[in-house]
């Protein structure tokens, strides 16, 4: 009860609570990390470092209360027990992702720049797609005068998501530091085209905005008792007392397809529109239903972008929807959505360029909290209000919008309906 108060925002009815768990069992574990992390929430800091005290003392090795209790030490400018408890996470799990994240931050904060490096160099050995450890870590870079290093490493960031508005501004400014003033004004003006792009999304919330937002801070400390993932590691399910996870199935989308492979008959889902539609185009691009998501060739990609620029010369809505399919393929989720916009403008009666659009929506959203709650291992997923800038908030408004559009134009697609049962879901 005490956590389904907490994710309502009565936090003093849920440390109420917890002093009754505690009443009742006062050898209670998650009861006093419970309530330490509540103090935490409410800044009485002081008193969450004594509950965690209390939890340690009666399981030792909790490395999720040792997190807890780092977090509240650094509040209170400790940073010397900050460090201790980041050590003593590593020495009980040596792969752990947060406290290697965490105490790079904390090194890099103290000026022990050097060795920063070396614990997000651990992280990125865990995670090396993750665009926000390269990110840190050029800023780290810069600090130390390793400017080619920093640039190599903003991007690395830019090259994993190409809208990383503020990676391209960071990189900027290496590179005015090195006197290289052309490319510092490219990126800086890319990097406001970017920004341009997303206000005039209406689909942008939490992180998908924040990425491009350059007030946004992405060097602070993982709260590993975030509401979602503490509410995870504690709620049990029912059935045998265990934690019942439900996984979805991937989303269909439409997907380039080789002419080899058409040929020898790999194709996952047959569609008769989309092989109408191949015909139609003669089989350049060809394109299939997929619920693989693979990487293509760069130059592949390249060229079929160049031949859709110059269908798109002759006004024609599926260059348009070639274009903005091999975008999405490349995730430039960006530039996808309004080519598939435009092709939608030339021709409303398109309804692959309506669904392909909706799988664009999601995908970025889904990218962008795959960072909150997927690794974890990168950024604060809540700082200490109900709900504060920084939390990741999922609308899948706009793409159910146009799976349900994408129906209405074809009731019998049926991969639209099920991409929507997942967007609901």
């Amino acid at each position: 009860r005490a956590l389904v108060r907490d994710n309502m925002g009565k936090t003093k009815e849920a440390i109420d609570d917890c002093n009754k768990a505690i009443q009742i069992n006062n050898f209670s574990a998650n009861a006093f990390g419970n309530r330490g992390y509540l103090y935490f929430k409410q800044k009485q800091f002081k008193s969450a470092i004594e509950d965690y005290d209390r939890a340690l003392k009666l399981e030792p090795k909790n490395t999720r209360v040792i997190m807890g209790r780092a977090l509240a030490n650094h509040e209170l400018k400790n940073l010397k027990a900050t460090m201790d408890d980041y050590n003593k996470v590593l020495e009980i799990d040596p792969n752990n992702a947060y406290a290697y994240y965490n105490r790079a931050l904390l090194k890099s904060e103290i000026g022990d720049n050097n060795s920063a490096i070396s614990d997000l160099n651990m992280v990125l050995e865990m995670n090396p797609d993750n665009m926000l450890i390269y990110f840190n870590r050029g800023h780290i870079k810069m600090d130390i005068g390793d400017y080619y290093g920093a640039i190599n490493d903003f991007s690395k960031a830019i090259r994993i998501y190409p809208d990383f508005a503020k990676a391209y501004l960071a990189r900027a400014a290496v590179k005015q530091q090195l006197n290289q003033e052309k490319d510092a004004l490219k990126d800086r003006n890319q990097a406001l085209v970017i920004i341009n792009k997303y206000k005039q999304m209406k689909n942008s919330g939490g992180k998908v905005s924040a990425l491009v937002d350059t007030t946004e801070n992405f060097k602070q400390l993982i709260d590993l008792h975030s509401r979602q993932s503490f509410t995870k590691e504690i709620i049990k399910g029912r059935v045998q007392d265990k934690l019942v996870r439900v996984k979805l199935e991937k989303n269909f989308h439409v997907a380039p397809l080789s002419i080899d492979s058409l040929r020898a008959g790999k194709v996952e889902y047959y569609e008769p529109t989309i092989m109408q539609y191949n015909q139609q185009q003669n089989y350049d691009p060809a394109f299939y239903i997929s619920k693989n998501h693979y990487r293509y060739p760069k130059d592949m990609v390249n060229k079929q972008i160049k031949r859709a620029d110059k269908i798109i010369q002759q006004a024609e809505a599926y260059g348009y929807f070639s274009r903005g399919t091999f975008y999405l393929t490349d995730k430039k989720y960006n530039n996808a959505i309004n080519d598939f916009t435009k092709a939608i403008k030339k021709d409303s009666k398109l309804f692959l360029a309506y669904f392909n659009r909706a799988n664009a929506l999601m995908a970025m959203t889904d990218y962008i909290q795959s960072i909150d709650n997927g690794s974890k291992s990168v950024i604060s997923l809540r700082n200490n209000t109900t709900q504060d800038k920084s939390e990741t908030i999922v609308d899948y408004t706009s793409a159910i919008k146009d799976y349900s559009k994408t129906i209405q134009l074809n009731d019998k697609f049926a991969f639209a309906i099920y991409n929507r049962g997942n967007a609901y879901a």
